[in-house]
């Protein structure tokens, strides 16, 4: 049996969930990629527009959008520090956005990665069906393929 063959670009896209550190340590196993980044989307719910209606325009809705980018970084960096391998580099990208699954998709392809490594929360049918899964979504429509980890 042959072994896997390398890719060139490892997307890995992370949550602050718990198999945040599964996601890491399988996308970072040793000869899988030649390059890998850690994507972290925050979702806005729309608290960029609800700060410019409660503040008005200026620094609210921007200020708002830099801590969440600073918090979710931090996360992003603590994620990495525990799950990563000695003498690993990654390179670390954090996106605010309102449909997270569509802000990995279009990372994937802009930044030319051959596949997306994330993890699946198992809400069960119901959950996902009222909740939406965005594994399920980038699943549905990323052209890179994607490799899911439970």
């Amino acid at each position: 049996m042959s072994s896997v063959s390398s890719f060139k670009h490892v997307l890995i896209a992370v949550d602050n969930g718990e198999r945040a550190d599964k996601v890491i340590r399988m996308a970072l196993r040793p000869g899988l990629a030649a390059r890998a980044t850690a994507l972290m989307v925050v979702k806005d719910y729309g608290v960029r527009e609800l700060a410019a209606a409660t503040f008005g325009p200026g620094p609210g809705p921007a200020h708002l959008q830099e801590r969440m980018r600073s918090t979710a970084r931090r996360l992003l960096d603590r994620a990495l520090a525990v799950s990563m391998p000695p003498g690993c580099a990654v390179a670390r990208w954090v996106s605010v956005g309102d449909e997270p699954w569509r802000e990995i998709v279009e990372f994937a392809q802009r930044e030319g990665c051959d596949l997306i490594v994330m993890a699946s929360h198992g809400r069960g049918e119901l959950a996902a069906a009222l909740l939406g899964s965005e594994t399920a979504k980038v699943l549905s429509q990323s052209e890179v393929p994607v490799l899911v980890v439970r």
